[in-house]
């Protein structure tokens, strides 16, 4: 998952959000932000106010959640993958924006924590996998050639047994192949929930699914557990390639034994988070088959996107407008 989005409209929404937010909290407790604010507060009453911060926001959201999901407040932008050796548009990842009419432009990482804890992940995973599906329909009813499209599968559907019936109802309800869609796994997943991780993998391939291991690299152990991963990618963590300065004599070495290995293993492999030609350069030179980064893209609108790979707009949806 390679995602930092608007960042000034990020900051612009997040700053209001925790303006109103903090309204709200010393309209309720007058009395503890004039010790947070008096010179002598001590550490753990600023904690406790950052705390009650923190819980005031998250009752905002969860008070408007379901009511902004209905009013088509999420969308989805894409984030191209880009070929290395050809130079073309592969495929993309598909992210959740939250646009609240009230602070503008939430990215996820102010919401999706949170509905990891509430569970309503569920309806938000199955929401971005239905405007996938119906991208991907619009695509096929134009008459231009689709692009593999990737989704992100959160902790509380990978533990759900059941969880992939809903996907495919989905699915076949916009008569999209599966062959188009692919499901990103956490690489943390294999380390904290590893039967579940690997039962899943094997449900997405029965069903015709690809499936990727988000953030390969992230943990030491990770070299240790290529053999049994039996993905179809791995999408490298930038910490192989992302350094100010590339190190030949250990980075080359490293990335591209993973790569050879990948091939071995009949993986394809993505670069997420390239935002340089030195690295771009660097992984074209060792065999990585894919890239994603702000160097050639930032996640943009479906409109923007379709641009970028048609040369024009195709899906007519409203759900799909910039």
């Amino acid at each position: 998952m390679n995602d930092r989005g608007d960042e000034q409209t990020a900051s612009n929404a997040a700053a209001a959000t925790k303006s109103q937010a903090l309204m709200q909290f010393h309209a309720t407790d007058e009395d503890d932000a004039t010790r947070r604010e008096a010179p002598g507060a001590t550490a753990p009453a600023i904690v406790q106010s950052e705390n009650a911060l923190q819980r005031a926001f998250e009752r905002e959201l969860e008070d408007r959640m379901t009511e902004a999901l209905d009013a088509g407040e999420f969308v989805i932008h894409l984030q191209p993958k880009l070929d290395l050796r050809k130079g073309q548009i592969a495929g993309a990842e598909a992210l959740v924006r939250w646009r609240d009419p009230r602070v503008g432009l939430r990215l996820p990482g102010a919401f999706l924590p949170l509905f990891e804890k509430n569970g309503f992940i569920v309806d938000l995973d199955r929401f971005v996998f239905e405007q996938v599906c119906a991208l991907l329909h619009a695509w096929s009813v134009a008459g231009v050639h689709p692009v593999p499209v990737s989704v992100n599968l959160s902790r509380t559907n990978l533990l759900d047994l059941t969880f992939l019936q809903g996907f495919e109802r989905i699915r076949e309800l916009y008569g999209v192949l599966p062959s188009f869609l692919e499901f990103e796994l956490a690489e943390a997943f294999v380390f904290e929930e590893p039967r579940a991780f690997f039962a899943a993998v094997d449900r997405m391939h029965r069903a015709g699914y690809a499936c990727s291991l988000d953030n390969f690299g992230g943990c030491r152990r990770s070299l240790e557990i290529m053999e049994g991963l039996e993905v179809d990618a791995l999408k490298l963590n930038r910490a192989f390639f992302g350094g100010p300065y590339i190190d030949p004599a250990r980075e080359t070495g490293l990335v591209a034994s993973v790569l050879n290995r990948a091939r071995e293993l009949h993986m394809g492999t993505v670069a997420e988070g390239v935002e340089t030609e030195e690295q771009r350069g660097f992984l074209a030179d060792v065999g990585c088959e894919l890239m994603q980064g702000y160097l050639f893209s930032p996640p943009v609108s479906v409109a923007d996107f379709e641009r970028m790979l048609f040369g024009r707009e195709v899906a007519a949806a409203p759900s799909f407008s910039a």
